[in-house]
């Protein structure tokens, strides 16, 4: 996934309604964080970045070795994700806490 993959928008410390509606109202070809199971390849959600932080390298603690963050999905459901050190570069100062991201 590239960095052009994920669309953000600005929402402060609260979900919109607007932002991440209801399955009722919501584009029925995402997919919820509670359905992420081994085996699918292909996923698309939106999700907000609850929590965002830089892992240091263990030997190295001056460089970044990963991206974490928490994202929680429209019902609520949390899940953790990394951005390894191979990919920081496709990621890195492009994602905001906070922010609400379609990742197709």
């Amino acid at each position: 996934m590239s960095s052009a993959m994920l669309k953000g928008s600005r929402h402060g410390g609260k979900i919109p309604k607007s932002g991440l509606q209801t399955r009722a109202g919501a584009d029925s070809s995402f997919d919820l964080l509670s359905d992420a199971a081994p085996g699918k390849e292909s996923w698309r959600f939106i999700v907000r970045v609850v929590r965002l932080w830089e892992a240091p390298a263990f030997l190295h603690p001056e460089q970044v070795n990963s991206v974490e963050m928490v994202l929680v999905d429209e019902k609520g459901v949390r899940i953790h994700a990394t951005i390894r050190k191979q990919l920081l570069y496709l990621f890195h100062n492009k994602l905001v806490e906070g922010v609400v991201y379609k990742l197709p």
